[in-house]
């Protein structure tokens, strides 16, 4: 697992666990943390082997994937086929990211509604004010 994203987020989580251990605080946040990264950091791995599966060594350099990405993806791949292992590094990574940022997935698609939900609420009163100002023309034109 030698590749060049897995060298990044290692030091990122050392630098946290450095940042607290000087801050004093409690470690559960960061091992919280450097869980999900590990974790993502297998994923993306995985994903970036799987791509080389797709498309060929050549295309995609060893040091995206390293050895534990390439025999991961070898195994998704030849135990859920190409569709079945994309799908599932896909979702993999946006939850894993999604508790990395939050720690609570529920709260997180809570959010995503709210804004759905606000979105929605936007274009239905844009909608209303246009229909009103393409009422208030035709009934302008009648008189």
């Amino acid at each position: 697992m030698c590749s060049d994203i897995s060298l990044v987020i290692i030091a990122v989580v050392f630098i946290a666990f450095g940042i607290n251990l000087i801050r004093k605080k409690a470690l559960s946040s960061t091992v919280q943390f450097s869980i999900y990264s590990i974790l993502l950091m297998m994923v993306l791995a995985s994903s970036f082997g799987l791509i080389k599966i797709f498309s060929g060594p050549e295309n995609i350099s060893s040091h995206l994937s390293g050895t534990t990405g390439d025999f991961l993806a070898n195994v998704f791949y030849q135990t859920l086929g190409s569709v079945g292992a994309s799908v599932f590094f896909a979702i993999s990574a946006i939850l894993l990211t999604l508790l990395l940022i939050d720690g609570n997935i529920i709260k997180s698609f809570a959010r995503f509604k709210l804004f759905a939900e606000r979105v929605k609420d936007n274009f239905n009163k844009e909608k209303e004010e246009l229909t009103d100002i393409k009422d208030l023309k035709q009934s302008e034109e009648k008189s």
